[in-house]
């Protein structure tokens, strides 16, 4: 709507400047609501999706309490209603002691909810001639797709939370890990090359601009970094040679492969790259898939212990069944009527099922000889044998181990962290599968590896962050990094709106442009920082 929608007449057509003097006024005036229309369509593009959650939230929060859960994701923010100063005597009386000292580490990844959580506490502690001691750096907040926010370290940095207690920064500048040679180029990549590529706003941010940093490595070998640009195409994958090439040629030079990690941006990418190894049969450890609930067989296993926790989960059920435990099961018996069975008879029955009654009563009568040599047995003892004894006898009942030895690894592993799990007092198969479904924490479900095998590392970005290594292949690809934004967050005291806000949308109003630059900046920061 920049230019208004006729010509401008001849200097001596008065009738038609007449005309186009109240053509322009009429355009002003649409030029005006269309302004106002934007700024209303923003800010109530999202209202009709914000009443279905508050109705489906309702929902959800009636099933919680029916079933007497409590999300991961729901503590922190019901800490935060708990958690006033008034409550903190409570807290340490149930605690049974008092913590009048705190040290919180990699202090740049904390979210806002969960500083809210610790104020009071701290706060407490300090007034008592307790001490808070945090620990941090804001270049390496790369977790802020986890809601944390380096604003908070900031803002304590530069400001004290507890004026009653003393204030002291202290600024590390040695670099224990890495050679100064690398510390040369990432000052030259952060502070010149970022600047000169217009990034300057995100770099100053997020302080990548404003760090001094020497290498306590002394010996004269400085570290070496070299820089590879290819072009994109997805068919020939030029970077799959460079890296088998980069390896072959490192392993001339003296490496062992358990010296070099790949980093790759996303897990997909880990998992592009373990097969680029394979395919020079070298060894890999993929670092991103030690998880063992991320394979296939946890899955089936988790699955049947659903089933005999609730025998009404018919999806759990039909899980197993069309699992590989199953299929291989079947396959080994001795019993011909058993061993014809095969994968597709079961798909039929399960597409057949008639739903008036239970999966596993229609499996009982389809499939009786099954029911009977493999699955009765399970079903009569759930709720009456230990965890870890029911799921030996798993493992007992369709020869888990002889059947898929490969898996061997992955099974004892469930067999430690069921034995760890029922040494916390817990034994219950409900609170075993939803730990199993909700812990965020891969440290317990992480497979061993053993000290030394030498094997390349491949893992994302964001699991390397903490380790080191003699060598490092890092896979940066170059993408849009703006791509908009599904919604912005708008704060006005207790009230928050969520706007729908883009280029073209921000141009019409100042505060709408404002809040979008500064969106803008933040996402900058984050993509800029997956890549230190």
């Amino acid at each position: 709507m920049a230019n208004p929608p006729v010509n401008k007449p001849g200097r001596d057509d008065n009738e038609g400047n007449d005309w186009f003097n109240h053509i322009l006024d009429v355009w002003g005036r649409l030029k005006s609501l269309v302004n106002n229309y934007t700024y209303y369509y923003a800010r109530i593009f999202y209202v009709p999706y914000l009443k279905v959650y508050n109705e489906f939230k309702q929902t959800i929060e009636q099933v919680k309490k029916q079933q007497s859960k409590v999300f991961i994701e729901d503590i922190n923010e019901k800490l935060a209603q708990y958690l006033v100063k008034d409550i903190v005597p409570d807290v340490y009386l149930r605690l049974g002691d008092t913590i009048f000292h705190y040290l919180i580490d990699e202090f740049q990844d904390t979210s806002p909810v969960q500083w809210y959580n610790l104020l009071p506490l701290v706060e407490n502690s300090v007034s008592q001639e307790g001490s808070l001691f945090v620990v941090g750096d804001t270049k390496q907040a790369i977790y802020v797709f986890r809601e944390a926010d380096y604003h908070i370290m900031k803002a304590v940095e530069t400001r004290n939370p507890f004026p009653s207690a003393s204030h002291s920064v202290s600024e590390l500048n040695k670099n224990y890990r890495s050679r100064q040679g690398i510390i040369d180029f990432n000052e030259e990549v952060f502070k010149n090359k970022v600047v000169e590529q217009g990034y300057e706003m995100p770099a100053r941010e997020s302080e990548l601009l404003f760090w001094t940093q020497v290498s306590e490595k002394k010996d004269e070998h400085k570290g070496v970094v070299a820089i590879t640009i290819l072009d994109k195409d997805e068919d020939k994958l030029p970077e799959r040679s460079k890296v088998q090439e980069l390896i072959t040629d490192l392993r001339t030079r003296g490496y062992r492969y358990r010296d070099i990690a790949v980093l790759t941006p996303r897990n997909e990418d880990v998992v592009r790259v373990t097969t680029w190894l394979n395919e020079k049969e070298i060894p890999f450890i993929s670092l991103s898939s030690l998880d063992i609930r991320r394979r296939k067989i946890t899955g089936e296993i988790m699955a049947v212990l659903s089933f005999l926790d609730s025998p009404l989960d018919d999806l759990s059920l039909a899980v197993f069944l069309l699992g590989s435990v199953f299929e291989k099961t079947l396959q080994q018996s001795g019993d011909k009527n058993i061993s014809k069975i095969n994968k597709k008879d079961l798909h039929v029955f399960l597409f057949n099922h008639c739903k008036k009654e239970p999966l596993y009563k229609s499996f009982q009568k389809e499939f009786a000889p099954v029911w009977e040599e493999y699955l009765a047995p399970l079903f009569k003892s759930a709720g009456y044998l230990p965890l870890y004894e029911l799921v030996t006898e798993i493992f007992r009942s369709f020869k888990i181990f002889e059947n898929l030895p490969e898996e061997e690894a992955t099974l004892c592993r469930i067999l430690e962290v069921i034995k760890d799990f029922e040494g916390e007092d817990a034994n219950s198969l409900k609170s075993f599968i939803r730990t199993a479904e909700e812990e965020p924490d891969e440290s317990r479900w992480n497979m061993d590896v053993p000290e030394g095998t030498d094997a390349v590392k491949v893992m994302t970005v964001h699991k390397a962050k903490g380790l080191g290594f003699p060598v490092v292949i890092s896979l940066l690809y170059n993408e849009n990094l703006h791509r908009g934004f599904p919604f912005i967050v708008e704060e006005s005291g207790d009230k928050i709106s969520f706007l729908k806000i883009n280029e073209k949308i921000a141009a019409k109003n100042k505060d709408y442009q404002s809040l979008y630059n500064q969106e803008k900046v933040k996402e900058e920061v984050k993509d800029r920082k997956s890549v230190v």
